[in-house]
């Protein structure tokens, strides 16, 4: 079992590392155990903070040696073989050389997770593979959001990575969400469809609906109504801090679009509640 750099500098797996990574996609897509010791794939596009959130004992580690699974993001290898000429270090089409399988289509973080596996492989290290979707799935049932950890999630809804929106909407899902209403106002105000698009079973809108009487669509995008439904004054403080600091940053674009100007600003002109 082999990772082959041939002289052109393209990669390619024989046909023994191509039979194992199509044998774990057939089996990757488990979840994770309790008192497991989980390594991240170099290809991983979650952030590795969510095992801080996983419901059970798993550790995150960073040496290979002690890890028990390896979460890997799904990766193509062609399926289409060439063929190589050990001699020479040059692949062909001559069918007479040992099939190998080209990674070209492959981004560098997919390469350096395929050396992660054959590395698995060659020193006989037991190793279990999992979807890094499945993570989601793993996700702690009911945790709380506080000032200590909102910060987490904040990163994942405003981040452009779709990856990270549904990461991020699947533990709000799962969380206790009459205990972290009012974080889930300010987390998504003005930002509900990073929420609503992978909420597929409209799990909070629900909630919104049932036991608050609320419209959830008006509500993101209602300041007034979200400010004035909020009790945790840690959460209105910080509701109305991000609206003064959105409006620092609109009069510095009025200056500028309207007056032509970045010499002069605005000082004391603040927003306060009436």
């Amino acid at each position: 079992m082999k990772l082959i750099k041939d002289n052109a500098l393209n990669y390619y797996v024989d046909q023994d590392l191509f039979d194992h990574i199509h044998q774990i996609w057939v089996n990757y897509n488990i979840e994770i155990p309790d008192n497991s010791n989980l390594l991240f794939g170099k290809n991983v596009t979650v952030p590795r903070l969510v095992t801080d959130y996983l419901n059970k004992n798993i550790r995150r580690v960073i040496k290979p040696e002690k890890a028990t699974h390896l979460v890997i993001n799904y990766f193509k290898v062609s399926n289409f073989p060439k063929y190589y000429d050990a001699s020479k270090n040059v692949v062909t089409d001559d069918d007479n050389f040992e099939p190998v399988y080209s990674l070209n289509g492959l981004y560098p973080e997919h390469i350096d997770t395929v050396k992660q596996i054959l590395h698995f492989q060659l020193t006989g290290q037991k190793i279990d593979y999992v979807n890094q979707d499945v993570l989601n799935k793993t996700l702690n049932n009911g945790f709380i959001i506080d000032n200590d950890n909102y910060t987490v999630i904040k990163e994942l809804i405003d981040s452009e990575s779709s990856d990270n929106h549904r990461l991020a909407a699947t533990m709000i899902i799962n969380s206790d969400l009459e205990k972290n209403f009012d974080w889930i106002l300010y987390l998504y105000h003005g930002k509900y469809y990073r929420l609503a698009d992978n909420d597929t079973k409209k799990t909070v809108e629900s909630f919104f609906k049932s036991t608050k009487n609320l419209g959830i669509y008006s509500l993101f995008g209602n300041f007034d109504l979200s400010f004035t439904t909020m009790t945790n004054e840690d959460v209105k403080e910080k509701m109305l801090q991000m609206k003064r600091a959105q409006f620092a940053l609109l009069m510095s674009g009025f200056l500028y679009d309207s007056l032509g100007t970045k010499l002069l600003t605005v000082n004391d002109f603040q927003l306060n509640l009436k």
